[in-house]
């Protein structure tokens, strides 16, 4: 049997936790896993509705800890149903937020800010970029071909200058 709760205050109880059963059963707790808090996100677009349920886990690192029954700001576990980018943007910001609460620090660089080896790996990677793009029917514009590359156009305009490159040349 699973053991899965929400932490409330001394002083709340079970005051104030109302409706959070269904919220509860969404989330992929380990076996006594608690939350400290939980967030539920939906976004309406046309009929559909999508759904990001954040929480914020509790630990005990120590005995003292587990003793006194004061819990740590743990793991962060969330729940994504539906397929709108929006609620993965808003993840990727729940994340950097919630390893700063806890003192640590994301690594790796921010979406859309790498660097390319050379100039023939860019060129390579864009070439191919545009070619599916066309084999999509498309047209090769930067705003088709940056996501692509994962990036932005702006960011696929700064690589172009960097490395020389003129965005006519690359699409004839």
């Amino acid at each position: 049997m699973l053991k899965r709760r929400v932490l409330g205050g001394p002083e709340q109880g079970d005051r104030g936790l109302e409706g959070l059963e269904e919220l509860l059963n969404t989330v992929p707790f380990q076996e006594y896993e608690c939350a400290m808090w939980a967030l539920r996100i939906e976004r309406r677009k046309l009929a559909a509705v999508h759904t990001l349920d954040l929480f914020g886990l509790a630990t005990y690192p120590t005995e003292e800890h587990r003793r006194s029954g004061l819990p740590v700001a743990g793991k962060l576990a969330f729940s994504v149903r539906g397929h709108d980018r929006f609620l993965i943007d808003l993840l990727d910001a729940a994340e950097r937020w919630w390893a700063q609460f806890r003192g640590l620090a994301l690594r790796g660089r921010p979406k859309g800010s790498g660097s390319w080896a050379s100039r023939q790996e860019f060129e390579a990677r864009l070439r191919e970029a545009v070619a599916t793009v066309r084999a999509d029917k498309g047209k090769p514009t930067q705003e088709n071909v940056a996501p692509l590359l994962c990036t932005s156009a702006r960011q696929l305009r700064a690589w172009l200058h960097k490395f020389g490159m003129n965005w006519k040349q690359v699409i004839s």
